[in-house]
C-alpha cells in the first residue's frame, strides 16, 4: 500500500453500500475506495 493514500473499505453492497463507496469517491478523488460484497 503506498504512503499517504487512504483506504475506505465499504463493507456489504446493497444500496446504501454501493451510493456510500460512490460518494466517497467522487467527494475525495484521492481515496482508494474497496467494496466488499459477500455472496450468499
Amino acid at each position: 500500500m503506498s504512503e499517504g493514500k487512504k483506504t475506505v473499505v465499504v463493507i456489504g453492497g446493497g444500496a446504501a453500500g454501493y451510493f456510500a463507496a460512490i460518494t466517497a469517491a467522487q467527494t475525495n478523488p484521492s481515496l482508494r475506495v474497496i467494496l466488499l460484497e459477500g455472496l450468499a
